[in-house]
């Protein structure tokens, strides 16, 4: 079997909001094994509603639906999924002296518009709602199962937990397994980690693979589907050993963390404590750090040195240095990294320093050019790297990028077999 989700709103459609409802919806039914295969959105018509539901009830075995239950005008929904139906809409009296009591616990009059809320489509399934006005409904079309929910995530999250969730469970049968497993990749492009996997991303395959990309950072996702968890669990085990075997230290986790949050772990672990030194990423290495619950655990200080002066001032390096070799350089991410970890005492020390463009860039020294160091109990190094992009991307891709730094560091330095949990 398989699902699709169909969002409908015009505020959705014109980008005003995210559809973040779709998103949610999709990951509770892969857990319940239901795979998805559709996303569809629909502005606030009648027509554009039922077209997009015609579409997935010719396609699909069970169909979500959220939003346009609401009281006003552009409410359209139901009257869509009744056209679908080849039926009317109906008054639902519990339901509409429901909402009468809402209201009048509120110390306020329904307005009349309400009523439209408690009207649904004849012999549909109504779906309560114990937090809103809007009460949702089921029914069968053809060969699909709608299920139609409100929009308010608020509403649709509590009435999917509590009612929807064990409908679904009652109407389908179950039978197989279906285990998921993410792991997330850093330096290496993603071109290179889709060759890895590669086989997996073809149609029908299983485990199948999926790769994506932010900043930098690849996250292979792997789906696998078999007659119990064991077996599943298993496919994802050799599916994962070939992705280390080609891949490395490059492999951050295999559940789902980051780099931040593996960084942090890694840390927190061998009792290592960090102070960050910034330029051009401006506070956003030591942003993603703090990102993570008990980065305070690791975290003792980041300094912000965008002049020279506060270099100098703030983190002891040297005015000569600066002269000789500017501010973008080796020599001044080394004595930025030593001088934040003196100034701190922490363990460890990472400075940052790199043109983010979109000026200041010269033909020795262009926009991109980032110098990461670290200094680790007095064993300091530095890299240097060529960034590409906008300011932004630059900024953010220096302070990931310095991050992994670390991370690899600490493997070589053996206090840890690996930043993953096997």
């Amino acid at each position: 079997m398989n699902a699709e989700i169909v969002s409908t709103g015009t505020e959705v459609v014109s980008g005003r909001i995210a559809d973040t409802n779709a998103a949610w919806l999709s990951a509770r039914l892969e857990e319940m094994g239901i795979p998805v295969r559709f996303h569809q959105a629909a502005g606030d018509r009648v027509e554009d509603i039922r077209s997009a539901l015609t579409t997935a009830i010719g396609r699909s075995d069970l169909i979500i639906v959220t939003g346009g239950l609401g009281p006003t005008a552009d409410d359209l929904t139901r009257y869509a999924v009744a056209d679908c139906g080849g039926c009317d809409l109906e008054l639902d009296e519990p339901s509409l002296e429901r909402i009468r009591q809402m209201y009048f616990q509120r110390s306020i009059a329904m307005p009349p518009s309400n009523s439209r809320q408690a009207m649904f489509p004849k012999g549909c399934r109504i779906v309560r709602n114990d937090v809103g006005t809007a009460p949702g409904f089921a029914m069968e079309i053809g060969p699909a199962r709608i299920i139609v929910m409100p929009g308010v995530p608020s509403e649709m999250k509590y009435m999917w937990t509590n009612v929807v969730a064990p409908m679904i469970s009652g109407f389908f049968k179950l039978e197989k397994a279906r285990r998921k497993r993410f792991i997330n990749v850093y330096g290496v492009p993603e071109s290179a980690v889709g060759q890895v996997v590669e086989k997996h991303m073809q149609r029908d395959s299983n485990p199948e693979a999926g790769v994506t990309v932010d900043w930098g950072a690849v996250t292979i996702s792997l789906c696998a589907t078999a007659e119990d968890d064991s077996s599943a669990e298993a496919m994802l085990d050799k599916v994962e050993a070939e992705v280390r075997a080609a891949l490395g230290d490059s492999v951050i986790s295999n559940d789902g963390r980051d780099l931040p949050q593996a960084l942090v772990g890694m840390m927190k672990e061998e009792g290592f404590t960090l102070a960050l030194a910034e330029s051009c990423t401006g506070g956003m290495a030591a942003s993603l750090i703090v990102s993570v619950p008990g980065a305070s655990d690791v975290l003792l200080a980041c300094y912000v040195t965008y002049s020279n002066e506060a270099k100098v001032r703030t983190l002891g390096v040297p005015e000569d240095l600066l002269k000789q070799h500017g501010a973008v350089s080796e020599p001044v991410a080394l004595a930025m990294a030593s001088g934040a970890r003196a100034a701190s005492g922490a363990d460890v020390g990472v400075g940052i320093t790199g043109i983010a463009g979109p000026d200041g860039g010269t033909e020795q020294k262009p926009v991109g050019l980032v110098f990461a160091a670290v200094d680790i109990r007095g064993d300091c190094r530095c890299k240097e790297l060529h960034m590409r992009g906008d300011r932004d991307t630059i900024r953010g891709r220096s302070a990931k990028t310095a991050l992994d730094i670390l991370r690899r560091r600490l493997l070589e330095l053996g206090e840890r077999t690996c930043g993953c949990r096997r």
